[in-house]
């Protein structure tokens, strides 16, 4: 029996509609967004279905819309495991930021109606600090540890403000919050030390994870102790520690800490791994989070079920048919191959001759593929070809042994 691994996305996973299929397909989505609509007196319903992008860009809409879509989501794929016949269990739930009050509602923890209460006070309260203080977040990608903790401690010395990292997505991401002040300072220390690191600044976003918020953690933890809390089914793996909740108790502290304190998401991945690395499932709109796991290298099969083709995909893993099935088992390794050229980062970005080179080889990749799926066959010269230019990005790319080692890693079922 396969075991799984669900993850919930956060802040920054919306996007015009997101619901609408669900709503359409499943009645259990729609008694979900009546009670959502009913618990938080808004037009939840509408705001997911046909809500326009300023409206789902405002922090508290923004948050309500994507939780309640992410357990929408949730219970769609309940379905379609009854649906398939599939016998995997779900081990293990995590979620990112906004995401681990999924992982807890999903998991049997904490009611629908009660996370939503929480979701709309914590989204309140750090708004709250991001207009009193002008506070707010970015993206720093394609940048290394060192170097971002070192602007960040330049910038608080400089303005003698507050900035930090707000969240470990990878060796190369992260997420910055505190004074935007001191985040622009921050920012700029980075793209004068460092030629290939890129800023993103995300407009509206509100300082989560940052001791800013320390203080609102009493009012946080007052509510968090009237919930009902429960034993979940399965492990939930805490922003704070990386590892799983050892009980209701230790709910109410980290939640408490994980409105200040940095989102740990490569440690609760590296538990992951600890425990055979199971299959990873996004569960939520859009593959924010599955495009992370293959930053990191995750060794074992990544799925968005907001995606049709990964559903497709996923009944072949599920079912195990990926070595009993030629086909399938092509197919998979096709798509392995796609994620590893997409993760792996361009070590020559700056030099024109090698992205002249790697693009003309990107378009070969990709177009050998289109051909594949027009004429529905793989034929093994189609796979060969596929493993030269595979080869030929990593050398363009500047690709180290173990970046090399990893991605064709990624290759061996």
């Amino acid at each position: 029996m396969q075991t799984l691994a669900l993850v919930f996305p956060g802040s920054g996973s919306q996007y015009v509609g997101m619901a609408k299929r669900l709503y359409e397909n499943y009645p259990q989505v729609q008694q979900l967004f009546a009670e959502a609509n009913q618990v938080t007196g808004l037009d939840i319903t509408t705001l997911c279905m046909t809500g326009s992008i300023v409206k789902l860009s405002e922090p508290t809409a923004m948050a309500l819309a994507i939780f309640t879509t992410s357990v929408a989501h949730y219970l769609a794929f309940e379905q379609y495991l009854s649906e398939n016949g599939n016998p995997a269990t779900i081990g293990y739930m995590m979620g990112h930021s906004l995401g681990e009050y999924t992982a807890l509602t999903c998991s049997g923890a904490l009611s629908f109606a009660q996370a939503l209460e929480l979701v709309a006070l914590r989204s309140r309260l750090a708004s709250n600090i991001a207009d009193q203080v002008d506070a707010g977040t970015s993206i720093i990608k394609q940048g290394n540890l060192d170097l971002v903790t070192a602007a960040c401690e330049f910038a608080c010395k400089e303005t003698n403000l507050q900035v930090g990292i707000a969240c470990y997505n990878s060796d190369q991401q992260f997420m910055l919050s505190g004074h935007n002040e001191a985040i622009i300072v921050a920012e700029q220390y980075l793209l004068d030390n460092d030629s290939q690191v890129q800023v993103v600044p995300l407009i509206g976003g509100v300082p989560y994870h940052n001791p800013l918020l320390r203080p609102y953690g009493v009012e946080l933890r007052q509510v968090l102790q009237t919930c009902q809390w429960q034993q979940p089914n399965c492990q939930v793996i805490a922003n704070v520690s990386g590892q799983p909740y050892a009980n209701a108790n230790m709910m109410i502290d980290l939640l408490e800490q994980q409105l200040s304190q940095p989102v740990q998401w490569q440690r609760g991945l590296e538990y992951l791994k600890s425990e055979q690395a199971p299959i990873v499932i996004e569960i939520g709109p859009q593959s924010v989070l599955k495009n992370l796991l293959l930053e990191n290298n995750y060794p074992s099969d990544v799925f968005a079920f907001d995606d049709r083709q990964d559903r497709e995909k996923l009944k072949l893993a599920l079912n195990n048919t990926y070595l009993d099935d030629k086909d399938s088992y092509q197919r998979w390794y096709i798509n392995q191959l796609t994620n590893a050229i997409t993760a792996t980062r361009n070590h020559n970005a700056n030099n024109t001759d090698s992205n002249a080179q790697l693009k003309t080889i990107l378009g070969q990749f990709f177009s050998q593929i289109q051909a594949i799926e027009q004429r529905e066959t793989i034929s093994d010269q189609d796979l060969e070809l596929l493993n030269q230019l595979f080869e030929q990005v990593l050398v363009l790319k500047g690709s180290s042994q173990q970046e090399i080692a990893t991605c064709r890693g990624m290759l061996t079922k």
